[in-house]
């Protein structure tokens, strides 16, 4: 039974930093400005678990059957958390005070949740010293678990939402499996208990179950547009709408660009230095992953290759391979079509299904560390003052660019457009 317990630890340490990492990601998603909305998260959920702590105090008995109503509520107010906050960004007039009641009543249970458990264990004579060492490593460890797989793994691959309703069946288990160990105990109703913890993991996982549909509608309702296109990816959030002729590109929550004028910007940042260069034949873009950029550079007919580098695969996938979205990075003059895939890292361009000499090469982002930057540190220079003190100037004709479009000739050129710097070749 101690076993069980300290596991227990384990599981509800890894979900009370979820529900406070999910809240965070959520905030800074829809609001902006990361570091105030996880400070002031974690200030709160922190404040509210030691109020948690303080008012377990008051339970002078029956702790087992409070632990597992405790687990009980933190799993449907935790896991359907992420579901409320978005619906009430869609729709709601006040978003800030329901996402730190959410924060603070999840706070006080989970901080209510170790305070029960170390004296679960001390009814059970428990030697103190082992029993706060044991109850506090497993704790951390939990802690230190789901640091890393939210990251890396739940949020990139099950998005927040479906990541908030599998942390609620985490807690509702917890619940469930307390209930069977102690359900011989003298005192200890288990039957209603029963009941209330199997109807809360039905609930969640139907909520789980349904969360790409939910999170379809909610966007819908963010965006006021149909979304053609959602993708949670290792670095972002990718979603594409469209009303009539009008296709938009949002990352986290943020518009990128807007069809019906997206063409001022990318030939502004295009034409002004390759017009001045009309004997570049290869340019490389770095950061261009929807191919706006390219579409402009291969309108001139000089120019033999591209090279486009992306931080983020999911954006030159979307862009490369996706019907309707990917007639948006082609030439209105020339219909271009992508081949098949060689690998994972170039894609050929065909004009009018005839191939070319020209191509369109999409790296991923290693690329950018194994290629560019490994020849960038080749190259001697010297910096040059200016606007943008990422603009380098170099006393041979380099290879590659920082920031925006290169093209490769034999002169310097440089690029002073927003967003962009380049060394030309």
């Amino acid at each position: 039974m101690n076993r069980f317990v300290i596991f227990s630890v384990f599981v509800v340490a890894s979900c009370g930093l979820a529900y406070e990492l999910i809240a965070g990601a959520l905030a800074s998603y829809l609001l902006g400005d990361t570091i105030l909305q996880f400070s002031s998260i974690i200030g709160a959920y922190l404040c509210a678990m030691g109020v948690g702590s303080h008012l377990s105090r008051y339970v002078k008995d029956r702790v087992a059957e409070r632990f597992v109503d405790i687990e009980i509520l933190v799993g449907l107010i935790g896991g359907s958390a992420a579901t409320l906050l978005f619906t009430a960004f869609a729709w709601a007039h006040s978003f800030r005070p329901l996402l730190y009641a959410l924060v603070s009543v999840v706070g006080v249970l989970v901080g209510m949740e170790i305070p029960f458990v170390m004296r679960m264990l001390n009814e059970r004579k428990a030697e103190f010293s082992n029993l706060v060492a044991n109850v506090l490593t497993f704790d951390y460890l939990g802690a230190l678990a789901v640091s890393l797989l939210f990251p890396l793994v739940l949020a990139p691959r099950l998005g927040l939402m479906k990541t908030s309703f599998l942390f609620g069946l985490m807690n509702v288990g917890v619940a469930l499996m307390t209930i069977h160990v102690f359900r011989n105990e003298p005192e200890f109703r288990a039957r209603g208990r029963w009941i209330r913890g199997v109807a809360a993991l039905v609930f969640l996982a139907a909520g789980f179950q349904a969360s790409e549909t939910l999170t379809g509608w909610v966007e819908k309702g963010i965006y006021g547009d149909e979304v053609i296109y959602a993708r949670s990816t290792h670095y972002q959030r990718i979603v594409v709408t469209r009303w009539k002729d009008d296709l938009r590109l949002w990352l986290n929550g943020n518009l990128q660009f807007s069809s019906r004028d997206e063409h001022r910007y990318h030939e502004a940042l295009v034409h002004a230095g390759l017009a001045s260069l009309p004997w570049a034949r290869r340019v490389l873009i770095l950061g261009g992953g929807d191919g706006m950029a390219a579409r402009e550079v291969l309108k001139y007919p000089n120019v033999e290759s591209v090279t486009l580098v992306d931080l983020d695969q999911g954006m030159t996938d979307l862009f490369a391979s996706e019907p309707g979205v990917a007639r948006q990075s082609q030439s209105q003059g020339d219909q271009c079509r992508r081949g098949k895939v060689a690998g994972t890292i170039r894609r050929d361009v065909r004009f009018c299904g005839r191939r070319l000499s020209r191509s369109v090469q999409l790296l991923a982002g290693q690329a950018l560390h194994r290629i560019i930057l490994p020849a960038a540190e080749k190259a001697p220079r010297r910096e040059r003052p200016g606007r943008h003190p990422v603009h380098l100037s170099l006393q041979r004709p380099p290879r590659v660019l920082v920031g925006g479009c290169l093209a490769e000739g034999s002169r310097l050129a440089h690029l002073a457009v927003p967003r962009a710097g380049a060394l030309v070749r």
